[in-house]
């Protein structure tokens, strides 16, 4: 745990430091450590901080306050740690809160008024939340709530700010929770009801009637929330007599979806929207490399990649040559694989993942341009090794086409030339760590004046989670039923012998057993009594 005094910054002069309350940690999975998992909440705050302002932050001390965690830190990255307010940690929902002199800020003092909203709008038997005319309440407009906090969103956000300080846990919530109201608050959309998704993910009843709700569109919102919905209400929104597929699309969204409008889903719509769907087979990757120029690249390059990288950068890559790798932390993992806390520790502060980095100076700065610029960046990245291509094939997908359009360095073809691009799904082994990784690494190959004649225009990789390799392996061909292709042979056979057409030689095959001398012998007897249709016109 770290230690309960504030620590004085490291520059001479030091920086303000502002004092704000965690609370909601006490559940987590993380309970049972040493500290209560106080530092591993600590640092994943500190880590959403740094990724939110692309600059590094530091809390300067902690101290315990009963089940709240005290954490000061410097003016400059409140913002950023605030925005981690609501956000699930190891299996609960921890809330931040901005402390003054005189204790949270002013903004609380609705805290228990929601609560209080909350407490009388909570049928426990029925495990039922009713916000519906929340606006309307009566308790919250005799105060001004709606008033002093703004928008709608705003007064929904707060009250689930509250609800995961009154229910503690998603498991807690999932438990408790089942039917949620939201009819007669007068949706347009949900732009302002966004945060009850991220409240009650598990929900299994929705009732949305009586609102504004006018297309598809307007709760696209939700189109990927609450995957284990049963029950939808969507009586009295224009979107019924506007989208007249909205039942079909509804059970694409939420495959649990069994009762709509307060009646059962007809039986050939559930039928039609769950049956199973054959995915197309994985197949092997297409390498289109006649002359061999990216079989001898992708061999050198991940030899020189693991043993020397400084060379191998001289060797491909020129003053126009572009890399940059980022990070999917979300990316599915190997069941065998498990979890680090700071597994990352080492990319993310290199990763331009264009879905978190949103600043343009951070993103440039995250491109490196140049041999000097890409050396530098590969060596600050781990020591790795990657499987063997001819022993190890097995770990490999590669997939190479023409590229055209590739700049031409020479400036003799002003409009590009040709050149390859290639794709990689591997793994490799962190040699300090023995840490498996999965990445995805695309090249874009054309002419250059470097040693090799080969100049890598681009590099891109994306590291993730070790994932294993049966999202790639080839699925072997049917096997075709011997005694079925048996069948087919003695038809044709019979077709070929008599000249009836395959309906009447199978007809004949069937009743001999598919005993070929036998249908002869039948087809003979029966010959003169065939009509017309038996043969093949």
């Amino acid at each position: 745990m770290r230690d309960t005094n504030v620590r004085p910054t490291t520059s001479g002069r030091p920086s303000p430091l502002v004092q704000l309350r965690v609370t909601g940690w006490t559940k987590s999975r993380l309970a049972g450590s040493s500290d209560g998992g106080v530092s591993a909440l600590i640092k994943f705050l500190e880590r959403r901080a740094t990724i939110a302002q692309n600059k590094n932050a530091e809390s300067k001390g902690t101290k315990k306050e009963g089940d709240a965690v005290i954490i000061f830190v410097p003016t400059d990255d409140v913002k950023s740690i605030l925005s981690a307010n609501g956000y699930e940690w190891s299996g609960v929902n921890v809330h931040i809160e901005l402390l003054t002199p005189s204790g949270p800020r002013s903004e609380n003092k609705f805290s228990v008024i929601f609560r209080e909203v909350l407490t009388r709008r909570y049928i426990p038997d029925q495990k039922c939340l009713m916000l519906n005319q929340i606006c309307a309440d009566p308790q919250l407009q005799a105060l001004g709530i709606g008033a002093t906090l703004g928008r709608r969103s705003k007064l929904f956000e707060a009250m689930m700010v509250v609800v995961d300080q009154v229910w503690t846990s998603r498991e807690e919530k999932k438990e408790k929770i089942h039917f949620l109201s939201l009819q007669s608050n007068d949706l347009e959309d949900l732009a302002g009801v966004t945060s009850v998704a991220q409240a009650f993910p598990d929900l299994l009843n929705l009732d949305l009637s009586a609102n504004k709700l006018s297309t598809l569109r307007s709760i696209s919102r939700w189109q990927n929330k609450f995957r284990h919905l049963e029950q939808i209400v969507l009586t009295g929104n224009p979107m019924e007599q506007n989208e007249p597929e909205l039942l079909q699309e509804l059970l694409k969204w939420y495959p649990k979806l069994y009762q709509y409008n307060l009646q059962p889903v007809p039986a050939p719509l559930l039928e039609a929207a769950r049956a199973k769907k054959t995915p197309p087979k994985v197949q092997a990757g297409k390498f289109e490399d006649a002359a061999g120029i990216a079989e001898k690249f992708l061999l050198n390059f991940y030899k020189g990649y693991d043993s020397d990288r400084n060379a191998l950068a001289e060797y491909y890559y020129d003053s126009t040559s572009q890399f940059s790798m980022d990070v999917n932390t979300h990316a599915l993992r190997d069941s065998s694989q498990k979890r680090d806390p700071c597994e990352w520790e080492a990319y993310i502060r290199h990763s331009r993942n264009l879905n978190k980095i949103t600043n343009i100076t951070a993103r440039m700065r995250r491109n490196h341009k140049g041999t000097a610029a890409i050396t530098e960046m590969w060596n600050q990245l781990p020591a790795t090794r990657h499987p063997d291509f001819a022993t190890e094939p097995q770990k490999w997908l590669l997939e190479c086409r023409t590229q055209p359009m590739v700049p031409d360095p020479s400036g003799a073809n002003p409009g590009g030339v040709n050149g390859l691009i290639i794709t990689v799904h591997g793994e490799f082994q962190e040699v300090a760590t023995n840490k498996l990784r999965s990445f995805d690494r695309t090249f874009i190959l054309g002419p250059g004046a470097t040693p090799s004649g080969i100049r890598v225009v681009n590099d891109m990789i994306t590291i993730r989670a070790y994932g294993g390799t049966k999202a790639f392996e080839v699925e072997p061909a049917a096997a075709i039923d011997s005694e079925a292709a048996e069948k087919q042979q003695l038809i044709f056979q019979l077709m070929q012998a008599t000249g009836m057409n395959s309906e009447y030689a199978l007809l004949c095959l069937t009743q001999s057993n598919f005993d070929l001398q036998q249908a002869m012998v039948a087809f003979e007897g029966a010959k003169a009594n065939l009509p017309a249709e038996a043969f093949v016109q």
